[in-house]
């Protein structure tokens, strides 16, 4: 997931400013800090000329996604006019943008902006930490008194559809213009069958992320297998200052992580079945419960074989990952666009970090996070919210907040926090569309029972498959179950 800073719980604020680029999105990967006074940012755009290619997509829910993107120059953008209501409202916006984070001013300027443009319409920011945020969106949905937007983690999406809470946005969704404009996998993570369900509002493309000052010092090259990252980071490991890997084991990041090894190793937590639903196949498929026995197998090799990785790493959320990294504390890392926005807090460590595709075991792979706005049918204002919702996804918002991270084909790329993660889309994937509240938290306990030796890598492949296919049936979306 991405990193806006972990926000306080029930902080109000005036508003965000265009998400933040696409390496300096807050997410998935989630986090406080004392409130700083907003700092105004002005941002010049030269005129560009856009040249597009046709775009090959493939749905990317099981399959990777082909996306061409061929820019010239900067793009301008104009002045978007905006519905109007007839009535004055006031929308409930949620996210987890701390004010004190390095995005902030980008995020603040397209609410603001909204405002501005709007005399009926007004938006009233609350920033609280990404964990809090899903907890609270199911309790006051449950209680009839949910806000009018919120931002959502991909995951959340399925399971909020799957409880009734969001609103359809299909008649709207299919009438907007900008829509011709997205990309297709933004577009297929947000539809179920032929329901738009929420509007994509950035990608969170993982890469791996090192520190090549620190690789030509020890005499090694960037690892393109997991084998070959085992051996060839620990020369770099020197503890207890540096580690060669870093890795995120708790905390809403930590699911996408793992997902990824998955993947890199041909396997995936659910299978979509003939039925149209999901299973678990690893108990079914020797060869695959071996693979999922070696992912287990790779997460205690870093910390306990290879020692490339700290035991404190057990208990790391993605702000302790992501801090160390910027810190030149960890040689490398799996990790998003946004540690643009560490870079600029820590620009002499970071000066040397370089992005290229991740190490992998059977196949490449790397995690596509399409991070959502969602309406809920509950909320009072539901057009208004799909209204700045689509503003959010606009061009000039994108533009503003999510150069690195856009989910829109028109939004030029820019630095080295772009072009490489927009270079791993062919081999990107996102989440089985199941609900994954719980199986995301079993992932993270799989995790901890092999980094804790409580269980073997096969007791507890074993375990997590059973477990997913318990989940998937208390869903009823389990294939094949009575």
């Amino acid at each position: 997931m991405s990193d806006p800073r972990p926000a306080r719980t029930v902080t109000r604020r005036s508003v965000l400013a265009g998400l933040c680029t696409l390496a300096a999105l807050p997410l998935a990967a989630a986090c406080g800090q004392a409130a700083q006074a907003p700092v105004e940012v002005t941002r010049v755009v030269e005129k560009e000329k856009l040249v597009e290619k046709p775009v090959e997509v493939t749905r990317v829910v099981e399959k990777p996604v082909e996306v061409t993107r061929v820019v010239e120059k900067a793009v301008v953008v104009t002045a978007t006019p905006l519905p109007q209501p007839k009535e004055k409202v006031t929308l409930n916006f949620w996210w987890p943008v701390a004010q004190d984070a390095p995005n902030y001013a980008d995020h603040k300027w397209y609410v603001d902006e909204f405002n501005t443009r709007n005399e009926n319409v007004k938006v009233e920011v609350e920033s609280i930490t990404w964990k809090e945020l899903h907890d609270k969106v199911i309790t006051t949905a449950r209680a009839g008194t949910p806000p009018d937007v919120t931002w959502a983690l991909q995951e959340w999406v399925t399971e909020f559809f799957n409880m009734g809470i969001l609103q359809d946005l299909t008649p709207w969704f299919n009438d907007w213009p900008g829509r011709s404009q997205l990309y297709q996998p933004a577009i297929d993570a947000v539809t179920y069958g032929k329901q738009a369900v929420a509007v994509p509002q950035y990608l969170g493309i993982r890469a791996y992320q090192y520190h090549k000052k620190m690789f030509d010092q020890a005499g090694i090259q960037v690892p393109k297998t997991w084998p070959e990252m085992l051996d060839s980071l620990q020369k770099v490991t020197k503890p207890p200052g540096v580690w060669g890997f870093g890795l995120c084991a708790t905390s809403a990041r930590s699911p996408q992580e793992f997902a990824v090894y998955l993947w890199q190793n041909d396997i995936d937590l659910a299978t979509r079945m003939t039925d149209g639903k999901h299973k678990n196949t690893w108990a079914d498929k020797p060869d695959e419960m071996e693979r999922a026995t070696e992912v287990m197998q790779f997460y205690y090799d870093l910390v306990y074989t290879a020692k490339v990785t700290p035991e404190d790493a057990r208990s790391w959320g993605y702000t302790e990952e992501d801090t160390l990294f910027a810190q030149g504390k960890l040689a490398s890392v799996q990790n998003g666009p946004w540690m643009v926005n560490r870079e600029k807090e820590n620009p002499v460590e970071m000066a040397d970090v370089e992005i290229t595709a991740m190490p992998y075991k059977r196949k490449p792979s790397t995690f596509l996070e399409v991070n959502a706005l969602t309406v809920y049918n509950k909320g009072k204002n539901p057009k208004a919210a799909f209204d700045f919702a689509t503003w959010i996804a606009g061009p000039e918002a994108q533009a503003k907040g999510f150069t690195s991270q856009s989910v829109r084909k028109d939004t030029p790329q820019v630095g080295k926090w772009t072009k490489p993660f927009f270079d791993q889309v062919p081999t990107a994937r996102f989440f089985p569309q199941v609900s994954l509240g719980r199986i995301t938290e079993l992932e993270i306990e799989a995790q901890q029972r092999v980094l804790f030796k409580k269980n073997t890598p096969k007791e507890t492949a074993a375990w997590l498959g059973e477990e997913i296919n318990k989940a998937l049936k208390v869903q009823n979306e389990l294939s094949g179950a009575s």
